[in-house]
């Protein structure tokens, strides 16, 4: 049994009031991990110096290969 059918087959034999608790956590946990990813990446853009930046864009455009219509 996979976790998710795991976590499924628990939730069947909750309670409704148990359910609308989870419904809750779960809600507030993907809220937060939104949070945290946007301040994540709020937190590190910005972060790399111009120069550091075009040498990153120059290796990635010489070595990168492409796939074009």
């Amino acid at each position: 049994m996979t976790s998710q059918e795991s976590i499924m087959a628990d939730l069947e034999s909750l309670p409704a009031n148990a359910l609308q608790k989870v419904a809750d956590f779960v809600h507030q946990m993907r809220q937060h991990t939104t949070a945290d990813r946007q301040a994540a990446f709020d937190a590190s853009f910005g972060s790399m110096p111009k120069d550091e930046a075009d040498a990153f864009d120059r290796v990635i455009e010489e070595g990168c290969e492409r796939i074009e219509p």
